[in-house]
């Protein structure tokens, strides 16, 4: 009776095994066939000034040269010539950093070039 149980045994474990090595030979060599379509957006870089506004107690008259004012198409540069004529005068502004673009930005630094002290 012991033999019968072994050679029952023996031929499910042989006939497991050669089912996962079916299986297994079928995955191995079949196929795989993927499609698809990947967009990208389109990425847009546009930071410039807006709303440039003179605070209250700026020097003003003639001592304002040019008061500030945005000069260039694309926005990026704001212009301003003054004379402080005594101690204690000020020239103060403000504008807005706009993005109006797809990617993310943060202005890092505030160039003032062409400062002089005549």
């Amino acid at each position: 009776m012991r033999k019968k149980v072994k050679k029952k045994f023996a031929f499910i474990i042989l006939f497991v095994l050669v089912l996962f090595i079916s299986v297994g030979y079928a995955i191995l060599t079949s196929n795989l066939k993927i499609n698809g379509n990947n967009y990208v957006k389109s990425a847009v870089w546009d930071i410039h000034w807006e709303n440039v506004q003179v605070k209250s107690g700026s020097v003003t008259g003639d001592n304002v040269v040019k008061s500030a004012t945005i000069v260039d198409s694309k926005k990026t540069i704001v212009e301003y010539s003054i004379i402080l004529p005594k101690p204690g005068d000020y020239y103060d502004f403000t504008v807005d950093a706009v993005n109006e673009g797809t990617i993310d930005a943060m202005v890092k630094y505030v160039s003032n070039s062409g400062l002089t002290n005549d």
